[in-house]
């Protein structure tokens, strides 16, 4: 399994194979889900742990570097893989999630459980973590590991619902545990020292709207340091990530002068700002990278265009800027570490293939390869993805990427249109499954990261509030009409396909430009925005809030969101319209796209309609991934492909 290419002070060539025939490209190719999505090196560096997959067969895998132990391989059922780490050098630990339906007390409802799993590595018995009493484990309720404290073997400190956030210490072979701190109704964050104490506990008041900032005293108990103003519809103040060597000061994600989240030290028993490190000219950092043998952070994250890590520890850094100068064109990311910092696990990310893991042995100055991210699509080059910044009529510059066909010419090619979800989310210029099948089967595929999207600075996300239907999707339309008026673009040949946020651009476009698109493809699109309102907050909860700023209208104000909300402008569509939804979707419930159907049909309009069994608002399943691949290039290749533009030269 494991092949060395690489020895330190030689260079790494980087070869491939060019794909240009379409055929080659199916939808069961790119549909299918990673045969390695995590691999992860235990703390004694002896053992990687690897989430794989083998057409919906989902396994856990161990492999002895030693060679002493065969692997040993879990299969995880109907359950779906999230995250992989390791608790200690004898158990990893598996996020997995599966969709139940539950009464909360409202009646059955759907929503997805999320569970961490405990796995010998050496005989694959697995154990659940709180599985006898407390937890709260729907919808993200999985709670999160703290710390992993050598000295204590077998024990990890986590912060779990049960319902309050409480700081529990657990036994990874039994999944037992103690309660070391309870926490308030008010409770969101826990902040613990090396061996996994509490130190500072956040409790977010909505009376006062105030983050109260609790110090464990002397006598073990909690007094109030300070507070800090945080308003419910603004974004955070402060995103704490970890202690500093000062018990009084804590490490956060803030905005700096200019509105560009920093990794900043606060002073909690100021109430204030430390210090702030400078970070990425024009980006955002994003989260935090520990070590959680002492619960401590040794890098922050930000993606310019591809992911990044800024490390801390100096020792990480040097090894990541060796592995930067061992792979040239190449994005090399750690994704974990023994506990010697001897051993290490890559993933290598690209702008033109799919990605894959290597093994760095240090003491050897040696770089492995360990597994392809996808074995059909190992080493060959269907296209490539290209920066396609552009700047919008009111002046933002909207940066973007454009994913080229091997060989293409760029001239009056087929375009899809493929905006994110979120919408506070961003693309970046890695390999993405659904991108690369579209380009490889001959689309140029523009995908921008229109005004609202992430990791540009605050003001860029909040040039976002208030404009869903309106300035944001004016940032897909200007981009598509630029690559018209360069002659990149068809301007008889363009789709529009998204999922989630990006389902509702798809059919926003087709209904409020509905001059400018051939087709459009929604997945799990938002239709109907005041029921998407109602939905999000659930029984019980009051109005205002984040959703109010974000969305730009209050739940009463029907008129402004009907006029942005595809299904209220149904009749004004005149593309054909293909809709795919999951029936376990419990962020955008399948009634969205039933809703737009019937008002597409009762207009009179082309519209398809599929909906997909067993199936979550993520395409978690590969059957899935390859069924909506298939629908939507047959329905994309109908309306712009070669045939569509033969037969309208034709006509």
């Amino acid at each position: 399994m494991i092949r060395t290419i690489f020895a330190a002070g030689a260079a790494l060539l980087l070869c491939c194979a060019t794909v240009r025939a379409a055929e080659q490209a199916t939808p069961e190719m790119f549909g299918a889900l990673p045969n390695v999505s995590e691999a992860a090196i235990s703390p004694d560096g002896e053992t990687v742990a690897a989430i794989q997959s083998a057409g919906d067969v989902r396994a856990i895998g161990f492999y002895d570097l030693t060679g002493a132990t065969k692997p040993v391989g879990v299969k995880l059922g109907s359950v779906k893989a999230r995250e992989l780490m390791w608790a200690d050098a004898g158990h990893a630990l598996l996020l997995v999630s599966a969709t139940q339906r539950l009464d909360r007390g409202y009646g059955l409802e759907t929503h997805e459980i999320w569970r961490w799993v405990s796995i010998d590595r050496r005989t694959g018995r697995e154990s659940y973590l709180f599985r006898h009493g407390v937890g709260r484990f729907y919808n993200y309720g999985s709670g999160a590991v703290l710390a992993e404290p050598p000295d204590d073997p077998g024990r990890i400190v986590m912060a779990q619902w049960a319902p309050n956030l409480d700081l529990f210490r657990v036994d990874v072979a039994k999944g037992r545990f103690d309660v070391l701190e309870s926490g308030e109704d008010e409770t969101y964050r826990w902040i613990v020292d090396a061996k996994g104490g509490a130190l500072v506990r956040l409790d977010y008041d909505p009376r006062r709207e105030q983050i109260d900032f609790y110090k464990i005293q002397p006598n073990g108990r909690f007094a109030l340091a300070s507070a800090v103003a945080q308003k419910r519809e603004d974004e955070f103040v402060i995103d704490p990530l970890a202690r500093t060597d000062a018990p009084n000061v804590i490490y956060g994600l803030m905005n700096d002068n200019m509105g560009f989240h920093r990794l900043c030290k606060f002073n909690i028993d100021l109430g204030k700002r430390a210090s702030c490190e400078p970070g990425p000219s024009g980006y955002d950092l994003s989260g935090a990278v520990m070590d959680y043998d002492d619960a401590r952070l040794v890098g922050v994250t930000y993606t310019d265009d591809m992911p990044r890590t800024d490390y801390l520890d100096g020792d990480l850094r040097k090894v990541q800027r060796g592995l930067e100068e061992a792979l040239p064109g190449a994005d090399p990311i750690i994704t974990s570490w023994s506990r010697d910092h001897q051993t290490f696990v890559v993933r290598v990310e690209y702008t033109d293939r799919s990605p894959q893991y290597y093994l760095y042995d240090r003491a050897k100055r040696q770089l492995s390869l360990f597994a392809a991210g996808y074995n059909a699509l190992d080493g060959k080059v269907f296209a490539r993805k290209e920066k396609y910044d552009y700047v919008s009529s009111d002046g933002l510059t909207i940066h973007g990427y454009l994913t080229v066909p091997t060989g293409a010419s760029k001239k009056s090619m087929p375009l899809i249109v493929l905006p994110h979800g979120g919408p506070g989310a961003r693309d970046d210029q890695t390999f993405d499954w659904w991108s690369f099948f579209y380009a490889a089967r001959g689309y140029l595929v523009s995908q921008p990261n229109f005004r609202g999207s992430e990791g540009y600075g605050d003001a860029f996300h909040k040039a976002g509030f208030q404009q869903w239907g309106r300035k944001m999707q004016d940032d897909i339309t200007e981009g598509v009409k630029k690559l018209i008026a360069g002659g990149v673009a068809d301007p008889q040949r363009i789709c529009i396909v998204g999922a989630s946020y990006g389902g509702y651009a798809a059919l926003a476009g087709a209904t409020l430009t509905p001059d400018l698109y051939a087709c459009a493809v929604s997945y799990a699109g938002v239709t109907d925005i005041p029921a998407i309102i109602v939905h999000e907050r659930g029984p019980g909860l009051s109005r205002g809030d984040a959703l109010d700023a974000q969305i730009g209208a209050k739940v009463g104000d029907n008129d402004e969101l009907k006029a942005v909300s595809p299904y209220y402008q149904a009749s004004k569509a005149r593309a054909p319209i293909l809709l795919i939804h999951g029936l376990d979707d419990i962020v955008v419930p399948v009634g969205q796209s039933r809703l737009m159907r019937d008002a597409l049909e009762a207009a009179g309009k082309t519209v398809d309609y599929v909906e997909l069994h067993g199936e979550d608002h993520w395409l978690s399943s590969g059957e899935s991934r390859t069924e909506m691949l298939a629908d939507s290039i047959a329905f994309i290749d109908k309306y712009i492909g070669a045939g569509a533009a033969a037969g309208a030269a034709a006509h």
